[in-house]
């Protein structure tokens, strides 16, 4: 072969390496200059190099230790779940660590974390649930109140009188901000806690204004119009306080307004 057809042969060979190898080249030094940022000492720098991280794929999980170490600030406890989200299958020892830890900001990242692992049934779910009734008795009502709203993801993997005995404390709650997860929970499992209902009637009749949207939505639900007179009760202050959501589901039951 002579001369010029190598030097051809080697262009093109030299092609097909930077469409298939370039993007790799470049990621590599993306992935390096994050890796330098997450351990800056510049929280904003962090920060900036976790969202990136998100772009690289969930085999990044370098970022993993410092998500952890910034969720102990309740402000990261909030976003921290989606970054672990985005980093997937290598984040799930992770989750589950989280629900065991004693900061309370990791503990309820942990509890939002679990609700974007619902695909890693052995992963995180199975192992995962009875961490997560172990914190609806939590000492921090912050974190109680999110492992009751996590309860609907563990229907069909504990008993359902276990999530009925999670919820029958929510209620009785002094913090009104579990209440209200409790009776969200209900909405959610509606089907599964059919017993409720009664203690929902007793609640209607007693007031509870400041839970009033969540406890009718879940008397809705649970009732599924088998007593057609609660749930016109239900639609008419749905009507005349705009909860869109009780009318929405009516029509989808098919109960005339």
């Amino acid at each position: 072969m002579s001369r010029p057809g190598q030097v051809k042969q080697f262009t093109i060979l030299a092609l097909v390496a930077c469409i298939y190898f370039l993007p790799s080249c470049n990621r590599a030094r993306k992935y390096e200059k994050l890796s330098e940022n997450l351990q800056s000492g510049n929280r904003l720098e962090k920060v900036t190099a976790i969202n990136k991280f998100s772009e690289l794929g969930p085999a990044d999980s370098a970022a993993i230790p410092v998500i952890v170490e910034l969720m102990q600030q309740e402000e990261y406890a909030y976003r921290g779940w989606k970054w672990l989200s985005n980093i997937g299958k290598p984040a799930c020892p992770t989750v589950l660590s989280l629900l065991d830890s004693t900061n309370p900001n990791q503990k309820l990242g942990g509890l939002l974390a679990f609700n974007g692992f619902v695909n890693y049934v052995d992963e995180v779910i199975r192992p995962g649930a009875s961490k997560v009734l172990r914190l609806c008795n939590d000492k921090d009502p912050a974190v109680r109140g999110q492992a009751i709203a996590t309860l609907w993801n563990l229907a069909g993997f504990v008993d359902d009188s276990a999530l009925a005995s999670c919820i029958q404390k929510g209620l009785d709650d002094p913090d009104r901000g579990v209440v209200a997860y409790a009776l969200s929970a209900l909405a959610l499992l509606a089907n599964r806690m059919k017993s409720f209902l009664p203690r929902l009637v007793r609640m209607i009749e007693e007031g509870n204004d400041d839970v009033r949207h969540h406890l009718l939505d879940a008397t809705f639900y649970i009732n599924a119009n088998e007593d057609e007179d609660l749930s016109k009760r239900i639609i008419e202050e749905a009507k005349q306080n705009g909860y869109e959501e009780i009318l929405t589901a009516a029509k989808e039951f098919g109960i005339k307004e």
